[in-house]
């Protein structure tokens, strides 16, 4: 974390995604800690209030984003319940391997995922990484990196109940 080293200062985001966690005596409690630290933000908690930087409460701000990944090909429906993945993750471990999403539902086809959502079933939205690639790129504090896609798998992006995972809201509530 390089706090106020680039051009737009610093800026504290709440990263909670679980809208039962954020009692404002945290957030207050979190920004009296950094503080202490000597941190200040330019944009964030008691700066121009946290709404603008919690994505709780703010899950139809990113429906657009979610349809336009979906439209282009690069996030699909996952059907998948928490039981199914369980097993898959102990069978994968069971034969050595890492644990990873297979894509199951990264194959279905409209029909398939229509006649899940018929029958009521709720899905999360996946991000579907493309297999067979290296991620390269410079961290300011690590330096080069190197990530092979096929050992991260597609990633959940948005839950079942619509609320967003942690991570995709972020670069979109800080545009």
């Amino acid at each position: 974390m390089l706090p106020g080293a680039g051009a737009a200062g610093f800026c504290c985001g709440i990263e909670d995604t679980d809208p039962g966690t954020q009692p404002s005596e945290y957030v207050t409690a979190f920004a009296e800690d950094l503080r202490w630290l000597g941190l200040d933000w330019q944009e964030g908690p008691e700066v121009g209030g946290t709404q603008a930087l919690c994505p709780v409460g703010r899950e139809g701000n990113y429906a657009g984003y979610y349809q336009r990944l979906e439209n282009a090909g690069l996030a699909y429906a996952c059907f998948c319940t928490p039981a199914e993945l369980a097993l898959t993750r102990k069978a994968q471990l069971a034969a050595g391997r890492p644990p990873r999403y297979p894509g199951t539902c990264a194959r279905l086809g409209e029909a398939g995922r229509r006649e899940r959502l018929d029958r009521g079933l709720q899905a999360t939205l996946r991000f579907r990484v493309p297999a067979g690639r290296t991620v390269e790129f410079t961290d300011l504090i690590r330096g080069p990196q190197r990530v092979a896609s096929d050992d991260i798998g597609d990633f959940v992006i948005r839950r079942a109940d619509g609320t967003p995972q942690f991570f995709s809201p972020t670069p979109w509530t800080m545009r």
